[in-house]
């Protein structure tokens, strides 16, 4: 293999990247219009300067649709679940609770800008905490541009190993590690350990954002707390199993930090009354909320999509023979005019069904659905509007 190494093939092999970026920043074009011209780039560059031939670009452009497919379907599965949740108008209801469950308004803020999109971006991902935190938000007097940042900020830590891995599952893939390897270990640690320092910025950020030094001491154990749960946790998690490395410990913390609403020194009233993220004025009263569903069956979903995926994944048996059924598809040996070696695989990137993502977060948004349209929070056309729209955004 004798691939030229130069200041101008690098150039070359980072140029669809440098387009991308320019025609999405500069010019403000979406990915699905930027996308193609990247890669109509990375075609013609792959062509005349590495000596591809048009075998290799189909065989390696195959396997990256049929890696595509495998995360959109996640992307769809989690986008309806949400679907689900939103026409159930259940968000309002998980609002209306946790501000009855939270009377410190800090730790409140925390709760629903930083701590419940951990717990989204763990299950679903794909902008879905912050569609979903921004109103929420809103809801509980945080000005519409920061109800915008602090969900974006909340939730930055769990992109990698949230959506129930699928972002970690794509980079491992694509740095040919494999799974349960010691170089995927390490990995999977020093990426956990990187996290963890940025989910506690996200906490204290948000304090600091709120009421600058006052918030930050009366905040701090409260995020100190979070972030050990949470950055910690999926660290010794990342060790055992990265699927559930992010959306575990989330789960715990958005548990702890109810708890800790009830601890004496988050239990009383507290609030600072100039707070630059706050509008005091005009805050919604949550009256749009279904009157007869409870935090608890708000969540049903939820509960579900956490017992499914602990048990699947954690029952060694369970996970055995539902893991059975397994396919992929094969590839033939392809190289460069460069010498440069494409290996045959059997089955690439094989797909078990049972045992995905897309699996848990699909039965859990079905019978979410079932659930809510049985108690009649599912309005007519409810069904028709929740599959459009997931279809629509996905």
């Amino acid at each position: 293999m004798n691939i030229p190494i130069n200041l101008f093939m690098w150039i070359m092999a980072f140029l669809p990247i440098i387009v991308l970026l320019i025609l999405m920043i500069k010019f403000n074009w979406g990915a699905t219009e930027a996308a193609p011209v990247g890669l109509m780039i990375t075609i013609f560059t792959g062509l005349v300067f590495y000596k591809a031939d048009i075998r290799l670009l189909a065989s390696e452009s195959a396997k990256g649709v049929w890696n595509a497919l495998i995360i959109l379907i996640i992307v769809w599965t989690a986008i309806l679940m949400y679907q689900v949740g939103d026409e159930a108008k259940a968000f309002l209801v998980i609002r209306n609770g946790m501000r009855k469950l939270l009377p410190n308004e800090l730790l409140l803020v925390l709760a629903m800008g930083w701590i419940f999109e951990s717990f989204l971006q763990g299950i679903t991902g794909f902008g879905v905490p912050v569609a979903v935190g921004a109103p929420l938000l809103i809801g509980i007097g945080v000005k519409p541009l920061w109800a915008v940042i602090i969900p974006l900020l909340g939730q930055a830590w769990g992109n990698t190993f949230g959506t129930l891995g699928a972002a970690w599952d794509s980079l491992a893939m694509s740095a040919g590690l494999s799974a349960g390897s010691k170089e995927y270990l390490v990995t999977a640690m020093w990426t956990a350990a990187f996290i963890w320092f940025w989910n506690a910025i996200g906490g204290f950020a948000t304090c600091w954002f709120y009421g600058k030094g006052k918030a930050l001491k009366k905040g701090f154990p409260a995020v100190a707390l979070m972030a050990i749960i949470q950055g910690g946790g999926e660290l010794l998690l990342s060790q055992v199993n990265t699927t559930i490395c992010c959306f575990v410990p989330a789960c715990i913390s958005l548990i702890v930090i109810l708890l800790l609403g009830r601890v004496k020194m988050y239990s009383e009233e507290w609030s600072i009354a100039d707070s630059p993220i706050m509008n005091r004025e005009g805050q919604a009263q949550g009256s749009e909320a279904p009157s007869d569903m409870s935090l608890v069956q708000a969540f049903v979903p939820y509960f579900l999509l956490s017992a499914l995926t602990l048990i699947v994944l954690l029952v060694k048996p369970v996970n055995a023979f539902l893991g059975q059924i397994s396919f992929g598809l094969s590839f033939p040996e392809t190289s460069t005019g460069y010498g440069h070696v494409n290996a045959a695989v059997e089955s690439f990137s094989p797909f078990s069904p049972f045992t995905h993502a897309s699996m848990f977060l699909f039965i859990s948004a079905i019978v979410g659905l079932l659930y809510y349209k049985k108690h009649g929070w599912i309005r007519e056309g409810g069904v028709k509007r929740i599959f459009v729209k997931s279809v629509s955004m996905t």
